[in-house]
């Protein structure tokens, strides 16, 4: 949503009264994030809806900040289990700019890196991607990728099986834990 900078500048600091103020604005700036998303992804419920149908929802934003996209695109894909693309007119560079999010099963980079030709940008891996595509290039692509569900044998209506490498109570969190496993 902003940069980086007042994140080093955070923890590099000595200054407590200076640490504070940027954490204030921290937490401003996360503050409207959250605003955002929440606004975009309820913007995209009627797309979602619309294509409940489609193997891999392709979410075309109506002024969702481009910093959000990542996050709509993996709220939807929560949602649907399904491959999300969220995209968004830049209108500095005369470009649709994308955020994907995929499932565990598939693989959203395999998918999309066929079509690379008709991004002007992409890169990623198998869960997650970026992309800008022209405008008119979207339609096409939202046709050919249709068929990449089918071709990895992925199923939205599977269980979905989360994985975890352990299991831990909140009484088991402490600062033992954490010498334990910093060491």
């Amino acid at each position: 949503m902003d940069n980086a900078s007042s994140g080093v500048e955070l923890l590099t600091t000595g200054d407590e009264t200076f640490a504070k103020e940027i954490v204030d604005e921290t937490e401003d700036i996360n503050s409207h994030r959250q605003e955002l998303v929440n606004s975009a992804f309820n913007d995209a419920q009627d797309q979602i809806e619309a294509q409940k149908d489609n193997g891999v929802l392709i979410l075309k934003g109506n002024g969702w900040h481009q910093g959000v996209l990542g996050i709509v695109a993996s709220r939807a894909m929560d949602q649907e289990n399904k491959p999300v693309l969220a995209t968004q007119f830049d209108e500095n560079s005369g470009v649709m700019k994308g955020s994907g999010r995929s499932p565990e099963g598939f693989n959203l980079f395999t998918a999309l890196d066929q079509y690379r030709d008709l991004f002007t940008a992409f890169g990623g891996h198998a869960q997650a991607c970026g992309f800008s595509i022209e405008e008119s290039q979207l339609d096409k692509l939202t046709e050919l990728i249709q068929a990449e569900p089918a071709k990895q044998n992925f199923d939205p209506h599977a269980p979905v099986v989360k994985k975890y490498d352990l299991s831990l109570k909140i009484a088991d969190l402490n600062f033992d834990l954490i010498k334990k496993l910093i060491v």
